[in-house]
């Protein structure tokens, strides 16, 4: 498929108000379709892999593409009209019907045979179709549904439009961009620029566009926040220890609590009092929110989704915090039944909002300790560039390259030939019910015995097929499961993300109590277990609060590695953010969607801005630092660093200077005990101290530290400025480069195999 903007003209200026009208063309190839027979019908298969399935169970399977057009923030939508150029490419033909929808929390197979007799002449009923106009950071975009089919039922041809031609009808007015029912202050941040780019057609006017007439901004200043934590009183000491990393490698981090947002706003409930909170950190150019606990911490936002039988009212959505048009409130109508269809809430996320799912103390330490570990000092003995796609068939066998496999095996073979494959250049383990990759072949069974195997080799990505539930991935070959004793019992030496289209298995606020049909007890769900368990090496978690559904699932998948692998900021909850926003324009307004359910049912487990290495961690082979009399000059030795300097005792609010995308920095005026922090993706980060005067006292040093300084005090009291402590050197070498003295006095110890080094 070729697109290109072939026209764009505004009609005359006497025209109040002013129209616009902007062609589109696309051009289709017979070529980018297989056409095969199923059961005396014809199944379409595209080989592009952004095509979907769309439309009513009853209708023929036509394949469709998303579109998004970007427009100004004065402009709207008025209508769309299509002009074609078709030709009869297939005779006295029946297409398939499109799959009933089916979620993955089934016990087994479904086997499915339908003929269906179609009661229109002509399918699709509309060749294009409008489903929505959204903002997002600031930037308006237009959404639309394409088939470059047309099937005639009553004859029985199909029909290929080679080429489209859309004339999109636009209306100029002032002051569309701001919400009647959002805060005051709505934009602040260009945080999502990279997506807009990503998704829309016309990614070529974005700066044309996007120049100097819009509300987007930068952060206001350099004391402003990148990253909130919100969390409660009793975890935010140890959510502190996280902010406190974020903001030493140049993410500038806050906590606040959910005590703090509703004191302020007592009249609301507390989603909406810690949403409001969040509305005005962005208005100050905030990028990423990590909610700090379990529901019982944090609350999650329970929301309406219509589902395949009947509505459902408890569906948990982290998305709300992030999207601040339309309806702020998601409860248009003031019912408090949240995410209505007739709320008009917004999907389109203006930052990146992630949970860690956590309740303790205890629990709250695993997870930081384990990001922090990761992003600061991974083992590198430890590395897997490996990713295991597994499962078990999940509704049906299918036929690829002669040979009949599980859907679950097609599926996963899909996410990785398509979304894997061209940006990554690890190695692919199978373990399916149809096929394994390891030596004893067939005999090597896809259970869960197997699958605890492979599990703790420690693979990077782990992408998951099976029917499931919260506590569970089951049903896997023969009927084996893997339950909460597996994930609480897993010992992963390495650092694993997982992505399953599974069911429930990510349902964070249930427990077994509001399951009717439910024995056995548990309060956790699968992914929880994953995260809490100190030993599992599981980062992040990318599943369904609810279900999972089989012919849907699987494109979300798709994306988010796609997003990942591809960015250059490889960001866990990036691109669990951009996999979710890819199919916006396939949410219609009425009706079962189930894109809709996934967008909000899809809730990311794992650190918001954690970027996640693709390849091997590299080290910065040649760093240099000169520190003189409070001026400090950094060369990184490889290109398009982040280099940031901040104060030590205060986290940052006495100094904080970052520099961007360089390979070289100064920094002036640097009285205070400094962190120096290097970051690249795909680095190691490079700590060091800088600072007249550096204090180490009240820490554990676990990886090398480098100190520039003009004198160095080290022990358990040393400086009325920080909390009193004893300091130990228990990993690598600290190695001084003082101009003066080093004092060292009691409460200091170098552990075995560590070292300190003192030059002057």
């Amino acid at each position: 498929m070729l697109l290109s903007l072939v026209r764009q003209r505004h009609l005359p200026a006497t025209d109040n108000p002013p129209w616009a009208v902007k062609e589109y063309s696309l051009h289709f190839d017979m070529n980018d379709f297989l056409f095969e027979d199923k059961n005396g019908m014809v199944q379409i298969i595209s080989k592009n892999k952004d095509y979907v399935i769309w439309g009513d169970t009853i209708d023929p399977a036509l394949p469709c593409l998303g579109m998004n057009i970007l427009i100004s923030p004065t402009e709207e939508y008025v209508r769309v009209e299509e002009k074609y150029n078709e030709k009869n490419i297939l005779s006295d033909v029946y297409i398939e019907p499109n799959p009933m929808p089916a979620p993955t929390n089934l016990s087994m197979p479904l086997n499915e045979r339908r003929y269906l007799v179609y009661d229109k002449t002509n399918y699709p009923q509309m060749g294009i179709e409008y489903t929505g106009t959204h903002l997002m950071d600031g930037y308006k975009y237009l959404s639309f549904v394409v088939c470059p089919f047309r099937y005639n039922a009553l004859n029985k041809r199909l029909y290929l439009k080679t080429d489209i031609t859309l004339r999109l009808h636009l209306i100029t007015q002032n002051d569309l961009m701001k919400s009647k029912d959002a805060p005051s202050k709505l934009f602040g941040g260009n945080n999502m620029r990279d997506m807009i780019k990503k998704n829309v057609i016309n990614n070529n006017e974005i700066e044309y566009i996007y120049d100097s007439n819009t509300s987007i901004k930068e952060r206001t200043s350099s004391a402003s926040d990148d990253y909130i934590i919100v969390t409660n009183e009793l975890l935010r000491p140890v959510f502190e220890k996280l902010a406190k990393w974020k903001t030493i490698k140049g993410v500038k981090a806050k906590v606040i609590t959910v005590e703090q947002c509703t004191a302020e706003y007592p009249n609301y409930t507390s989603q909406l009092a810690i949403k409001t909170v969040l509305a005005d950190y962005y208005a100050d150019g905030m990028k990423y929110v990590l909610l700090g606990g379990d529901t019982d911490v944090v609350p999650a936002q329970i929301c309406d989704l219509p589902n395949w039988t009947e509505y459902t009212t408890d569906t948990p959505s982290d998305l709300y915090y992030a999207c601040l048009d339309n309806c702020f409130s998601w409860d248009a109508n003031g019912n408090h039944i949240y995410g209505e269809l007739s709320d008009n809430v917004d999907l389109d996320p203006e930052f990146i909002v992630t949970r860690a799912s956590v309740s303790s103390l205890s629990e709250a330490e695993i997870f930081i300790n384990r990001i922090i570990e990761y992003e600061s000092s991974p083992k590198l003995e430890e590395w897997s560039n490996k990713m295991l796609s597994c499962g078990n068939i999940l509704k049906y066998y299918c036929m690829k390259n002669n040979v009949q496999i599980s859907d679950a095996q097609y599926q996963g073979e899909f996410v990785y030939e398509n979304g894997v494959q061209n940006y990554w250049n690890g190695t692919l383990f199978k373990l399916f019910d149809t096929y394994t990759d390891h030596a004893d072949g067939a005999d090597y069974e896809a259970n869960a015995e197997h699958l605890q195997l492979e599990l703790a080799k420690g693979y990077t990505f782990v992408d998951e097929y099976s029917h499931a539930f919260a506590n569970v991935w089951g049903w896997l070959e023969n009927g084996s499961k893997y339950n909460l004793s597996h994930a609480d019992s897993l010992v992963n030496s390495g650092y694993t993300t997982i992505s399953t289209i599974s069911c429930y298995s990510n349902a964070f606020d249930k427990i077994s109590t509001d399951f009717p049909d439910v024995t056995d007890y548990y309060t956790t769900c699968l992914s929880e277990a994953f995260i809490r368990n100190p030993n599992s090496g599981v980062l992040a978690y990318l599943g369904s609060s609810r279900e999972g559904w089989i012919y849907y699932s699987y494109y979300f998948d798709e994306k988010y590695y796609e997003m990942l692998l591809s960015s250059s900021q490889k960001q866990f909850g990036r691109a669990a953010m951009f996999a979710k926003n890819s199919f916006l324009s396939y949410v219609s307004s009425v009706g079962f969607n189930n894109y809709r359910w996934l967008i909000m049912t899809l809730n990311p487990i794992g650190d918001p801005e954690m970027p996640i290495f693709t390849d091997t961690p590299q080290i910065f082979p040649n760093v240099n630092v000169v520190f003189s009399n409070g001026n400090l000059n950094v060369t990184t030795g490889v290109p398009d660093c982040r280099i940031c300097v901040s104060s030590v005792a205060d986290y940052g609010n006495g100094y904080y200077e970052l520099a961007d995308s360089t390979n070289t920095a100064s920094f002036t005026g640097i009285n205070n005990d400094c962190y120096l922090c290097i970051t690249k993706t795909g680095y190691i980060p490079y700590v060091a101290r800088v600072g007249t005067t550096v204090y180490l006292q009240n820490e554990t040093i676990l990886k090398d530290l480098p100190i520039f300084s003009t004198n160095t005090y080290i022990g358990s009291d040393v400086t009325s400025t920080k909390d009193q402590g004893p300091v130990s050197i228990e990993k690598g070498k600290v190695t001084n480069k003082s101009q003066g003295a080093v004092t060292i006095k009691n409460n200091f110890e170098i552990k075995k195999g560590a070292e300190l080094e003192i030059i002057n």
